[in-house]
């Protein structure tokens, strides 16, 4: 059965209360499944009530029994800058409200896989194409797929068919 080292006195009770006092969410739920363990629960049982692996539950008893209650402390990682500074973004939504072959590229259409190309042609800077469609959603631009036309289509033949069923409908 697993549980908690003594050595660093924490008691189900002590733990339940650092589970109120802490600021992260995730840093609440560590503290709560360590109070469940304190308490006698086993790894297997805590895993369900938090909808958690007990692979989980126990690498945070682990964490705890190494480092202590700082062992849990999550270990963020802010998101990244953007690669582009406010300017090239500036330049960036100028030259792609213009049409792709207006800055030279061989292409009818803007793309994530282009828009990446253009930004490590022009600024000589590597995006992938993800993140090049994320930089076009914070531009403002979002995907719109071309939509079929039947180009073939005869207004006036459609509109007759549309009369005719109109009266087989009102006959019925």
């Amino acid at each position: 059965m697993l549980e908690l080292d003594s050595k660093w006195g924490e008691t189900s009770e002590s733990l339940l209360q650092q589970t109120i006092q802490a600021e992260n969410k995730r840093l609440r739920e560590r503290f709560l499944a360590l109070a469940l363990i304190a308490a006698g629960q086993s790894p297997r049982q805590v895993a369900k009530q938090l909808q958690r692996r007990r692979q989980t539950i126990c690498e945070w008893v682990h964490h705890f029994n190494d480092k202590g209650p700082g062992g849990l402390i999550p270990n963020f990682q802010s998101p990244s800058k953007p690669r582009l500074t406010p300017k090239e973004f500036e330049r960036l939504k100028q030259v792609i409200e213009q049409p792709p072959r207006q800055s030279g590229m061989k292409v009818g259409r803007w793309s994530g896989p282009r828009v990446a190309a253009y930004i490590e042609k022009e600024f000589g800077k590597q995006v992938s194409a993800d993140t090049a469609w994320r930089y076009l959603h914070r531009l403002g631009f979002s995907l719109k797929r071309p939509r079929k036309k039947f180009r073939k289509a005869d207004e006036k033949a459609q509109r007759k068919f549309a009369q005719k069923l109109e009266a087989l409908e009102t006959a019925r």
